[in-house]
């Protein structure tokens, strides 16, 4: 096992690394009920550049329960997302494309999950980037 500060590293078993951080987030979480209990928000953040030309999607599946999820995409002028679900529990409704918002830094953003929904393992997202028609592009 390594060690450093507040972050350690090890291996189980049958051989995963597993990554622990321990931090002290005690001052900045927040009382939710009068029994004392207590909340932080987790933000996960994946940064991916990829030639659309020969690539023109991204492909998510969830691996574990996952309590309300957003996903948040930034593209150039020109083109444009279809953001499409995938799993079991999304096979009849599928598209997400008339539920996105734009926040205030340009980002387009599909809430998944409300805050109080869970995930399953097995349900994902397909996001493809296509070119913007000449009508699209001068909404």
């Amino acid at each position: 096992m390594e060690s450093s500060n507040n972050k350690k590293t090890e291996t189980d078993e049958i051989g995963i690394r597993k990554w622990q951080v321990s931090l002290p987030l005690k001052r900045y979480a927040e009382k939710i009920n009068s029994a004392g209990d207590k909340t932080i928000k987790l933000e996960r953040t994946y940064e991916i550049k990829q030639d659309i030309e020969s690539e023109p999607y991204l492909m998510a599946t969830i691996t574990r329960y996952a309590k309300g999820f957003t996903v948040r995409a930034k593209i150039e002028n020109g083109y444009k997302f279809y953001f499409i679900m995938t799993g079991f529990e999304n096979a009849l409704d599928s598209s997400f494309d008339d539920k996105c918002e734009i926040d205030g830094e340009g980002y387009q953003y599909w809430i998944v999950a409300k805050i109080n929904h869970i995930l399953v393992p097995g349900d994902g997202f397909i996001i493809m980037i296509l070119p913007q028609t000449p009508h699209e592009a001068d909404k």
